[in-house]
């Protein structure tokens, strides 16, 4: 739809949708859109109702820079990027499963982000990065921490490599 040209009738028809509706069908395709990887749906959808607590987690676990830093620019809650889902935790923890250290670096620029948040397993982003194989990603967010967050978060920083270096037991 969007390489033809018909994002603006697109939009046109979903102002016609009365307003209930049209939020929860605007929620279902704007998932839809990020799971499909169709980043410009997904900036429609995401102008047409406003910035839900779970867009900026599911675009970052896919991987979308450009519409994580489209809301950071415009979303009004400096809490916003703090919000967690059970799975991936923080928007840090789905880079983290990502693996995208261009997302990651975005993130870790931001001055309200909470490294430390977790999901509902108790893993951070750190553990999250290691549990996914993405070394990259654990050693960028290691190495944002202070001496001093270091040492208090050191059980995070030894779960991960023990996460990251487990050889799981070989079945008889």
């Amino acid at each position: 739809i969007s390489q033809k040209g018909y994002l603006d009738v697109i939009q046109l028809v979903f102002t016609q949708i009365p307003k209930d509706d049209r939020e929860q069908l605007t929620s279902k395709y704007l998932n839809s859109a990020l799971d499909n990887e169709q980043e410009s749906i997904a900036l429609l959808f995401i102008n047409l109702t406003g910035f839900q607590y779970d867009t900026m987690i599911l675009a970052a676990k896919k991987g979308f820079v450009s519409i994580v830093k489209y809301i950071l620019e415009n979303v009004k809650d400096p809490n916003y990027i703090n919000h967690v889902k059970p799975i991936e935790g923080s928007v840090l923890g789905a880079a983290a499963i990502n693996g995208s250290i261009e997302l990651i670096d975005l993130l870790l620029q931001q001055k309200n982000l909470d490294k430390n948040l977790y999901n509902s397993k108790h893993e951070t982003a750190i553990m999250l990065a290691s549990r996914y194989n993405n070394f990259a990603a654990m050693r960028k967010i290691i190495d944002s921490y202070s001496e001093e967050e270091i040492q208090q978060q050191i059980w995070q920083v030894n779960a991960a490599f023990v996460l990251f270096f487990a050889i799981p037991p070989s079945i008889p």
